[in-house]
């Protein structure tokens, strides 16, 4: 009982310190504006919070009431955690329609799950779990793939280190939850299934907290950076952008399909680091494939006002000059250029 107390109550009390943290720095410091992942911390902050204040041991007497409210504030909880992942870790992020229906679907049935529970209903198909715990899964597995893979591409260390730091508190509370759950019924611990949640979210909760004592507006929205000017650089940094700049005027290294940062490093004869770091604070860069494709597309400008490349087609001279398909290099022109392709050489005409 003590142990439940000290995980539980400590933990209702560091996210509800979060989620003022983030009140405090985006409504009223306006530091987050326009940060969608401030948003959904926030939103999963309070919802996790339900879940601890409703999800209780038998020992613990809740009214009804409260607890109804709390277990049906509970059941989006995961859903605002993977649009927390998704918004931080992917660069364009948007609500799609995919993760809309998945949402309200997992919802749903966790909605469906809580009527039965509370007696509204006396139901409960029997696949109606399985699929709710097998979803959740797949929800886990795909905010580890999307920190994973997109982290060679992000050119902010702090928030490289972020995406690893996720993904072992993703794997380490769906591993300790599986573990303790076994020992609980194995070695006869007998610790409440409400008890176990606690525990194994609880250290999740304590880095995030210690997270946010390092907070930067970096680390929550993907705003393009300042580029330092060349007046500014020392004689280091004067040399490697010099090099840099003979590597893609001259040598057209961005032609190369699937240019890596390290195997533009290795061409510069510089670390991965070094040239990350360059790109991101004296260039203004967030993204490796931001910044690449900046350099392309001013390339393909050029080549589209060449009167040869006419009646070219636009996949071809895409392809030409390092896009591996058309859809990407629709969507990285219209980003940079706020208009696609065909409406550009429309213009041109």
């Amino acid at each position: 009982m003590l142990i439940d107390a000290f995980f539980r109550f400590s933990a209702i009390t560091l996210l509800l310190f979060v989620a003022s943290m983030l009140v405090v720095n985006g409504f009223i410091l306006r530091n987050f504006r326009g940060s969608k992942s401030s948003l959904f911390l926030f939103l999963a902050s309070i919802s996790v919070t339900a879940l601890f204040a409703g999800f209780t041991p038998e020992y613990i007497k809740l009214p009804l009431a409260f607890k109804i409210f709390f277990r049906f504030m509970d059941i989006p909880h995961l859903i605002f955690i993977w649009f927390f992942a998704l918004s931080l870790f992917q660069k364009e992020f948007s609500l799609k329609p995919i993760y809309l229906i998945t949402g309200i679907l997992y919802s749903s049935g966790i909605f469906y799950v809580r009527l039965q529970q509370f007696d509204f209903i006396h139901y409960l198909p029997i696949w109606l779990m399985p699929l709710i715990q097998g979803l959740s899964v797949v929800l886990m597995l795909h905010m580890i793939a999307v920190a994973l893979t997109g982290r060679s591409d992000d050119l902010l260390e702090k928030r490289r280190k972020s995406r690893l730091y996720f993904v072992f508190i993703i794997a380490f509370i769906g591993i300790a939850t599986a573990l303790l759950e076994t020992l609980s019924q194995s070695y006869a611990l007998y610790l409440p299934l409400a008890t176990i949640k606690v525990i194994a979210i609880y250290p999740a909760i304590v880095w995030l907290c210690f997270w946010l004592f390092s907070i930067e507006k970096s680390k929550f929205l993907f705003d393009k950076i300042e580029p330092r000017q060349s007046n500014d650089l020392n004689w280091r940094d004067q040399a490697l952008l010099d090099k840099l700049n003979f590597q893609i005027d001259e040598n057209q290294s961005y032609l190369e399909k699937g240019l890596t940062i390290a195997s533009l490093a290795k061409k510069l004869a510089v670390g991965p680091h070094r040239l990350r770091v360059f790109i991101n604070q004296t260039l203004g860069y967030e993204n490796f494939s931001t910044y690449i494709n900046t350099v392309r597309i001013k390339a393909i400008k050029n080549a589209l006002q060449e009167p040869e490349n006419k009646h070219k087609p636009i996949l071809t001279i895409a392809l030409q000059y390092g896009f591996n398909s058309l859809s990407p290099f629709n969507r990285a022109f219209k980003a940079i250029e706020g208009k696609t392709p065909s409406e550009y050489r429309q213009k041109l005409e």
